[in-house]
């Protein structure tokens, strides 16, 4: 079941209802005949993030672009229950919303902790819903012994201020700290973008906060897909949040050719807002690529 808006005869906007019964806020543009390309936003933020790909004419000339607000996000469901963020259910709302779109196969591109949906999806309903997958700055999955191994001591030292309850000036500090180290080149990100991030930060309860970065995945299916399924990995070289390196380095052994590796210097966490039109020309070669084969 879905509520439809429509904000152009091109762009849609829908609440779709996951198979629990959370509501998913989820936005489409283009051209449903061409490739999907389904963008999952990070940690505490929503689909505004991709604000830019979605006003850039060159991606709709080549690809159907989709994007959703994560549960505990932005303008969906924010549930405060452990079991409505296991892997399962977060699977179902990616379903969810590409069934609400009539797309029945895409490639998923997942920014910082979005790229984890993809271990989501490749262990239900499985990667054959999956032309391939696009890590921006991403975290491949999440677990308590995998995330402090790969991420940065910047951004160890900002996560616990995010979490905080009862300190108002800690958290207020470490909000605008988390958004701003989103980038490496500063000036790159518009006032509107950085004011709309921060907005959103303050949107989900600390215990919302808590359960979303504290979820555990089961990266096996994301790793057996690797045999099959092709993923492209673009990462900063100054990232102030994942160390791209190792990132590279739990991949290869799984997706072995199948892995495309490109490092942007001077770029941060953030190669869609600091870095545009190279990331742009990366995933559309790769999607082409991808689909000649298909």
């Amino acid at each position: 079941m879905a509520i439809l808006g429509a904000s152009t005869s091109n762009e849609l906007s829908k609440i779709v209802y996951s198979a629990d019964g959370t509501a998913i806020y989820a936005e489409a543009l283009g051209d449903p005949t061409k490739p999907a390309l389904i963008f999952i936003h990070g940690f505490s933020l929503s689909l505004k993030c991709f604000d830019g790909i979605f006003a850039d004419p060159a991606w709709t000339d080549e690809a159907y672009l989709i994007r959703y607000d994560t549960r505990g996000h932005g303008r969906s469901s924010m549930p405060e229950l452990a079991t409505a963020y296991e892997s399962r259910r977060m699977s179902e709302d990616y379903i969810a919303v590409t069934e609400a779109f009539g797309i029945q196969r895409a490639f998923i591109v997942g920014w910082s902790i979005g790229g984890a949906a993809a271990a989501d999806v490749c262990s239900f309903p499985g990667a054959s819903v999956l032309h391939g997958i696009i890590y921006l700055d991403a975290l491949p999955f999440c677990s308590s012994e995998f995330i402090p191994r790969v991420i940065t001591g910047a951004i160890a030292a900002i996560i616990p201020g995010l979490l905080e309850a009862g300190d108002v000036a800690l958290f207020s500090r470490a909000i605008v700290q988390f958004v701003e180290s989103c980038v490496y080149q500063k000036e790159k990100m518009p006032y509107e973008l950085r004011a709309a991030c921060l907005g959103d930060v303050v949107l989900p309860s600390p215990t919302v906060r808590q359960l979303c970065l504290s979820r555990v995945q089961d990266p096996t299916s994301l790793q057996q897909a690797g045999k099959t399924t092709p993923l492209l990995m673009i990462h900063g070289e100054e990232d102030a949040h994942i160390v791209g390196k190792k990132i590279e380095a739990e991949m290869k052994p799984h997706f072995g050719d199948r892995l495309e590796v490109h490092y942007l210097k001077g770029v941060g966490h953030a190669p869609f807002i600091e870095e545009p039109e190279k990331t742009r020309d990366l995933v559309l070669s790769f999607v082409k690529t991808v689909m000649a084969s298909v």
